[in-house]
């Protein structure tokens, strides 16, 4: 075996290819915790949007402000799920008063 050292180039290269490998990890790692988090969320969204809507027929910005959020972003993304689930179902339309057009209106499918 040589006692050669190695060219400065590789070493670099070495050591940024163990900078990258070990950066995916943690990435992936804080991927995978988040997940779990939001996946948590999601679960008690799903059973806060339910609850919500009971046997009644509502928008999602009825949805949404009955349950004190003013952002639609916090039920539609859950609403799009139930609906591809089967759960609910767009029963009609109805104007919304702030936007003055019409919208989905949700209802349960029993």
């Amino acid at each position: 075996m040589d006692n050669k050292k190695m060219p400065a180039r590789a070493v670099t290269q070495n050591a940024d290819t163990r900078n990258h490998i070990k950066s995916n990890i943690v990435s992936k790692e804080c991927q995978i915790e988040s997940y779990q988090f939001v996946k948590a969320d999601k679960q008690k969204r799903i059973s806060m949007i339910l609850r919500a809507l009971g046997e009644a027929e509502m928008t999602a910005r009825e949805i949404a402000y009955k349950l004190g959020f003013s952002d639609l972003n916090a039920v539609k993304p859950r609403l799009t799920e139930l609906v591809q689930e089967g759960i609910l179902e767009a029963s009609g339309k109805k104007l919304d008063e702030l936007t003055k057009r019409k919208v989905s209106v949700y209802r349960r499918i029993d």
